[in-house]
């Protein structure tokens, strides 16, 4: 884009997280100007805590939530397709147990779902994984109770790779980012630094993520529909282990958990979810380092122990919440707008580019009205 297609409007993102850089993306298309603000490093929070994973959520579609699930799909094409190196396919398997008639026909009729809903993706289709095929690739899962597995597709990402690919893209567009800079108050015309500068914009975008809230609790924002969010602590452990595809694990309360390959020797195992009430400092607790150690070793011969733990990490989800309960709970997002600010609650990885579009969207309307 030229200079002079650049348009005199001035935007301000406030949080360096995966969705406020694919909104300064889409604000970028559109000609605006953008500073991004992050209080540390840029994708060093939760957008580089995920389960490494561009996928549809497998598990949503219970809920039928089949527009968000869609939406991720394709959009696991558009992150590919960009050859950044840092995305690769893997098929997953779902072991099915003898006699258990959910996971053979539940979790067969979701994963041709998958397979219907991803179409146009290039990703290849659901299939069934006799349990010959299976104990040949997962020497160590104990088959003896199996029949077989469901098998579908999704990617792997290096999730912090990316978005500072993301950004590296944008800067050379243009686009600044201010690191190590925290906002402390929000308004219509601009924001205030914790220095006590204040800086004059347009429009402000709150993409603060866990911290959205808080920035506009202290912005004296008020909330409409009482949107708020519910964070929910996701802990993952790099364990050593050799795995060339990846296994789903049924658990409880219709969750699910992943091993991934993720390098030599070492799989990406989780995730946990536990309610965590700030924002701050998010850990694996005890609970989940022996939840997660004791569901391997319902499935696997190979005990899985503490001393084979790498390292470990956990992140925080955003989840919205709307008139004060948590029952409407969900991973979809919600954009919200009160004066020149406009707040983005929730949202998933994989959706950030349209997320980004949508918000892009809502400035838009609040600079045109």
């Amino acid at each position: 884009m030229r200079a002079t297609d650049l348009k005199q409007e001035r935007i301000a993102i406030v949080g360096g997280g995966i969705n406020g850089i694919m909104t300064a993306w889409a604000l970028c298309d559109r000609g605006y100007s953008i500073d991004v603000y992050d209080r540390g490093d840029l994708m060093n929070e939760t957008s580089a805590a995920s389960s490494r994973m561009l996928h549809g959520g497998l598990r949503y579609l219970a809920k039928l939530r089949f527009h968000m699930v869609r939406e991720a799909l394709l959009e696991r094409k558009w992150w590919r397709d960009k050859n950044t190196g840092m995305v690769r396919e893997f098929l997953a398997h779902i072991p099915v147990r003898k006699g258990n008639l959910q996971e053979l026909f539940i979790f067969g009729a979701g994963v041709m779902l998958y397979s219907i809903l991803s179409l146009g993706s290039g990703f290849a289709h659901s299939r069934w994984v006799p349990l010959k095929s299976l104990r040949e690739r997962f020497p160590e899962l104990d088959t003896s109770n199996l029949i077989g597995a469901w098998g579908y597709t999704d990617a792997i990402m290096d999730d912090r790779g990316l978005g500072l690919w993301a950004a590296n893209q944008l800067q050379n567009r243009g686009a600044k980012f201010f690191t190590n800079t925290p906002v402390a108050v929000m308004r219509s015309n601009g924001i205030t630094l914790q220095s006590g500068e204040e800086r004059p914009y347009d429009v402000v975008v709150n993409a603060a993520g866990p911290w959205a809230a808080d920035l506009i609790s202290a912005s004296n924002i008020k909330s409409k529909n009482n949107i708020g969010l519910m964070l929910v602590r996701g802990s993952h452990l790099i364990i050593k282990r050799n795995l060339e595809q990846a296994v789903v694990l049924p658990h409880i309360d219709g969750r699910i958990l992943f091993l991934l390959p993720w390098a030599p020797g070492e799989v990406i195992f989780g995730t946990t979810e536990a309610r965590q009430e700030s924002p701050n400092s998010a850990e694996i607790s005890a609970a989940e380092r022996s939840e997660l150690i004791d569901a391997y070793n319902q499935w696997f011969t190979d005990t899985l122990g503490e001393a084979d733990i790498l390292s470990e990490y956990s992140g925080l989800r955003p989840i919205v919440k709307q008139d004060g309960g948590t029952s409407g709970a969900s991973r979809e997002a919600v954009i919200g707008m009160s004066g020149g600010v406009v707040t983005i609650y929730g949202g998933k990885w994989t959706t950030s580019r349209q997320l980004g579009r949508k918000t892009a969207d809502a400035v838009e309307y609040l600079i045109k009205r």
